[in-house]
């Protein structure tokens, strides 16, 4: 039945199926077709007949205008939209329904197995969730990695070392330090704010309530001894409080 579906709309879902979805697709799959045919100037009507075949009750295809069309075009998808969201609903509905039919008719064999049926979906969907709350996702697609010989090497100077040796591991938490090792290295290479390194991390403090703060401040800090370039010194005497 979804492969069919499939075929019908031309796209791929997985939405439980049920009649009034099947009803939706189809719909929307005629609107389309006649939009295609008022576009190209060629005669879809074969498929549009195919399609009319297929649905559970007739609907009017007939239109006056080409925006009175794509507005039944976007009605319908809309309706498509919410049988989608609402397809598991719809599915429920429709075995309960069948099952019902079935038990009226007499036919205990087809009642049984409509009722197996909701009930292998719905033992379906529990183990799904079962499973998606459950996964173990300290699993990593990463199973081995390949370290110094010597463990004392750091990760910056395996480049520096000549003929370095290297073994494999495959120790979870091994490979979780030097991964976190390696990332700190490579995170840390950016320069830090003026503010945030020498000599400057020392003049201002930690708590920024230092004399030299509040000498930049004022405007009467003397920045000519300090080893910093012309923009960070200009920077710093725009600091200044305004009177």
């Amino acid at each position: 039945m979804l492969k069919a579906e499939k075929k019908i709309n031309k796209q791929q879902h997985n939405s439980p199926w049920s009649l009034l979805l099947h009803d939706s697709i189809r719909i929307v799959s005629i609107r389309k077709s006649i939009v295609s045919q008022f576009k190209t100037k060629l005669s879809f009507q074969k498929k549009i007949n195919f399609y009319l075949s297929s649905l559970s009750s007739p609907i009017s295809i007939e239109w006056s205008t080409f925006a009175n069309t794509k507005s039944n075009l976007r009605q319908d998808q809309s309706q498509l939209r919410k049988n989608k969201n609402n397809a598991k609903e719809l599915r429920t509905q429709y075995l309960m329904q069948r099952a019902s039919a079935m038990n009226i008719a007499n036919k205990l064999t087809s009642y049984s197995t409509i009722i197996n049926i909701q009930k292998i979906e719905q033992v379906i969907i529990i183990w799904t969730k079962i499973n998606y709350l459950t996964a173990d996702y300290k699993k990593s697609s990463l199973q081995t990695m390949d370290i110094p010989v010597d463990e004392t090497i750091k990760c910056n100077d395996n480049k520096k070392i000549p003929n370095l040796l290297f073994k494999t591991v495959d120790d979870p938490e091994i490979m979780k330090r030097e991964i976190a090792e390696r990332n700190s290295h490579n995170l840390n290479q950016a320069q830090g704010t003026p503010l945030t390194i020498e000599p400057l991390l020392s003049l201002i403090g930690t708590d920024r309530f230092t004399s030299f703060s509040q000498e930049l401040l004022n405007g009467t800090s003397d920045l000519t001894s300090l080893p910093l370039s012309p923009t960070i010194k200009k920077y710093l005497h725009n600091l200044q409080q305004n009177k």
